[in-house]
């Protein structure tokens, strides 16, 4: 966690940066595209994960985001701006693969019921730097340009492999052989059938169910952030500066929700947590639909606070489901589905709000998450005790 500060300044400045080089809004918005497009690659990319150490896998890749980053010490002028887009992508394939990598080590060093709750207290860090690391940015491209933020974002991720050479764990084998795996899961998963050897989502049934529920319901989600300017403008008919206490409630629920994942999915198990999210952020999405600021701001809150229990519990049950070896490409695949569509989601924002009014397409995404919690609602009825018995006697793999 200790590169997102610098990771959240560094992709806000970007932006800024190719608008002041080039004068253009589309190149500007460009540089998210180029973040967002390795997550189609997540499958793939997981799989190079598995293949490697878990720890050593994040020491280098920290080791060589620190290298690459000065590259963009050489950008002065327009015609290199290229340098920034090709910086970004490597930033994209960072994410993909810094996600995959963090969640399987995680699950090596802290036992099976507290990932929900680490999960959690992670996307709360997270949303914590999303609130001071933007200003951070900003003042320092604004007093001497993007070299100060590049270096502060380097540091970061020198510092992160630093502290990630000190972690102390035993992994177990990149390629084992059935039977160790099998081996592996009756030791530390009690009650619970090990995946079958192919490690795709589609050959677990609770994991072929709610992930894809949950990314249908998280459409509605993404879609609403672009939205949320016509909401105040054409909605409650109030300024643009009116997104910042909208942005702050946000802010808020979702620290609220990090902090309260653990004890969600030690109390209900990670499919009613996921169901519970989702119903809480569609509600959120649909609220943002009466011209009524108390409206608005209580969708606000509820979408904050929905998000992180969709995405921390879909993580953790991914986890809790996985053995080891294979949880690289099966954390890849699953992060490929949930944030998969955010990307064309804001383009198609962009298109929908130069042709139509805000209200239809909320409306229509946020039934849809509604219509995806009912179809996942009845697994979830018949796995929340069954998974909280089955976590009681796991225990983490450190020797």
């Amino acid at each position: 966690m200790l590169s997102t500060f610098g990771d959240t300044a560094m992709l806000l400045v970007a932006g800024i940066w190719v608008k002041q080089l080039t004068g253009s809004d589309s190149l500007a918005a460009l540089v998210q595209v180029c973040v967002w497009g390795p997550t189609l690659f997540g499958p793939l990319l997981g799989r190079l994960v598995d293949r490697f150490p878990r720890r050593a896998f994040l020491v280098a890749l920290n080791l060589v985001m620190a290298a690459l980053l000065p590259a963009l010490f050489l950008v002065r002028e327009e015609r290199q701006v290229w340098v920034v887009f090709a910086v970004m992508v490597l930033y994209g394939a960072n994410y993909v693969l810094s996600g995959a990598a963090e969640p399987a080590l995680l699950s090596l060093l802290v036992p099976a019921e507290a990932l929900g709750g680490l999960h959690g207290v992670r996307m709360a860090v997270a949303e914590s730097c999303k609130l001071l690391a933007p200003a951070v940015g900003a003042g320092l491209f604004a007093w001497q340009g993007a070299p100060p933020v590049v270096a502060l974002d380097a540091a970061t991720f020198v510092a992160a492999a630093v502290l990630l050479t000190r972690v102390r764990v035993v992994e177990p084998p990149r390629k084992p052989e059935d039977g160790a795996e099998r081996e592996w899961w009756r030791r530390n998963r009690p009650g619970r059938r090990p995946p079958r050897a192919t490690a795709r989502l589609g050959d677990d049934p609770v994991l072929r169910r709610v992930v894809p529920a949950a990314a249908v319901a998280l459409v509605g989600c993404w879609l609403r952030q672009p939205m949320l300017f016509a909401v105040v403008d054409e909605g409650l008919g109030r300024p643009a500066t009116f997104l910042g206490v909208l942005t702050t409630l946000q802010g808020a629920g979702s620290v609220a929700a990090g902090l309260s994942t653990g004890w969600a999915t030690r109390r209900w198990g990670e499919v009613r947590t996921v169901v519970l999210g989702m119903l809480v952020a569609s509600v959120g999405v649909l609220l943002s639909l009466p011209p009524w600021t108390p409206a608005v701001a209580l969708s606000s809150l509820l979408w904050g606070f929905g998000v992180p229990w969709i995405l921390a519990g879909a993580l953790t049950l991914v986890q809790v489901r996985t053995a080891p070896a294979v949880q690289g490409r099966m954390v890849a695949t699953a992060t490929s589905l949930l944030y998969g569509s955010n990307g064309p989601v804001m383009v198609l924002a962009t298109v929908l709000l130069a042709r139509t009014h805000h209200a239809p397409p909320l409306a229509v995404t946020g039934l849809l998450g509604l219509a995806a919690t009912a179809w996942v609602f009845p697994l979830a009825r018949r796995r929340g005790r069954r998974e909280r018995t089955g976590r009681q006697a796991a225990s983490p793999v450190v020797e």
